[in-house]
């Protein structure tokens, strides 16, 4: 079928005539909610649409398989097919679905109460410069938005401080988690510093919760700027020949968002030569300047 991508397993040994073997298979996607209504005043629920395959969607003649959606609510508006369905809680299960035939497709549609935070970033640059002089500079430029159900009507920060309701399905700040010797850190915008953050150090890593300059309601977005610097230990190692090898994250340091359009860039110090970049899977795309 069209827009179906395949991937093959190889198990350890192979599977003899007539025995059975058990595995996991999980896949993280985005963008499969859909806000409905589109548009939500403040107070008001947010409820989104969840669409998917009924089946599993495999190569192979399936002899007998069930489907269960877990939701975060048992606030369900509605969902189909309701043949064979049954709900309980914020569960809704079809246990017997039978034989299908390979490529089998039959929409699931759920309609149910989120009003957890859509945390998209439209685009990030993470700039990362090695320095000559024992630091490692990094610096990230977000544009960031909230992905839920547009807010309509008027704002009232008064609603929003002293009731629940009121702040619906908006964010206030997001985490990031750095390296645990990141220091010199900065938070900045098209108007100025921000001071409006709380940094935490550990052994493990450094913790900076970034507060925003207000807080995102749906459809709303903002820009912002964070940096800061690593020490050359524990990044970069020497390699036989006189070789060095640059191990640094590719991405995000935020947690729970996605990342629309991501460009990374390693500036090197001047003189650098034979050099090569590779990360894991086929996500990204090289460019040399």
């Amino acid at each position: 079928p069209a827009d179906v991508s395949c991937h093959q397993a190889t198990f350890k040994s192979p599977v003899k005539a007539g025995a059975t073997i058990e595995f996991d298979v999980v896949a993280t996607v985005t963008g499969v909610f859909k806000p409905n209504p589109a548009k939500i005043g403040q107070g008001e629920k947010q409820y989104v649409e969840y669409y998917d395959n009924l089946y599993l969607l495999s190569p192979y003649e399936v002899t007998e398989q069930s489907s269960t959606v877990l939701l975060p609510t048992s606030d369900v508006k509605s969902y189909s097919p309701e043949d064979g369905a049954s709900k309980s809680g914020s569960k809704v299960s079809y246990t017997k679905l039978g034989r299908q035939a390979p490529w089998a497709l039959q929409q699931l549609k759920v309609h149910f109460h989120h009003d957890k935070p859509f945390k998209r970033i439209n685009s990030l640059v993470r700039e990362i410069e090695v320095s000559h002089w024992g630091n490692i500079y990094v610096e990230e430029t977000y544009e960031i938005q909230n992905a839920g159900a547009q807010h309509t009507g008027k704002f009232s920060r008064l609603l929003y401080a002293h009731s629940p309701e009121g702040k619906g399905n908006s964010f206030p700040d997001v985490v990031a988690h750095l390296p645990a010797a990141a220091h010199s850190l900065y938070y900045k915008d098209i108007i100025g510093n921000i001071s409006s953050s709380d940094t935490t150090h550990t052994t493990k890593e450094t913790v900076i919760e970034v507060r925003l300059r207000y807080p995102l309601m749906g459809g709303w977005k903002t820009d912002f700027t964070l940096g800061y610097s690593v020490p050359l230990e524990g990044f970069l190692y020497r390699r036989p020949k006189g070789k060095l090898r640059l191990l640094m994250e590719l991405s995000t340091s935020f947690n729970d968002v996605w990342v629309e359009q991501l460009t990374t860039r390693v500036v090197l110090p001047e003189g650098a030569q034979h050099i090569k970049a590779s990360v894991s899977g086929t996500c990204c795309e090289h460019a040399w300047l």
